[in-house]
């Protein structure tokens, strides 16, 4: 069902679905390094296609990405969660963790910049994050 929508809006919409999902790609590809990168995918996803998600995986892990790359076999697509609710949890805790690591490292870094505030209100919230999924 996802899929013949998808395909219809390519349809009806060529260029303008085209453009966004250009767009969404050099998003993607331009977050390379920031961080480390969990991507969940399922063979069974009918949107997001297994091979151009693996194959999205590795070019990142090629750029030098810290790439986490969970691959079922039989979970609907946005349908990880509810098929997979252990690995799901574990994942996202393990990826929190090396977020704050990696921010809490930068920082340590970076600790000479004149950021101040800036700097404690993002660290807080990573906190934050990591407390949150620690008590999920």
């Amino acid at each position: 069902m996802a899929k013949a929508l998808a395909s219809g809006m390519d349809t009806l919409f060529p260029s303008r679905i085209e453009a966004q999902r250009a767009e969404y790609w050099h998003t993607l590809y331009s977050s390379a390094g920031l961080g480390p990168v969990l991507i969940l995918c399922s063979e069974d996803d009918d949107l997001a296609p297994c091979n151009v998600v693996c194959g999205f995986a590795r070019r990142l892990i090629e750029v030098g990405t810290d790439v986490k790359l969970i691959k079922w076999s039989d979970s609907p697509h946005v349908g990880h969660y509810k098929s997979h609710e252990g690995e799901y949890r574990a994942a996202v805790n393990d990826i929190l963790e090396k977020v704050l690591v990696t921010f809490c490292h930068r920082s340590q870094l970076n600790d000479t910049s004149a950021t101040g505030d800036q700097e404690y209100k993002i660290a807080h919230s990573v906190c934050s994050l990591h407390n949150v999924a620690a008590n999920w």
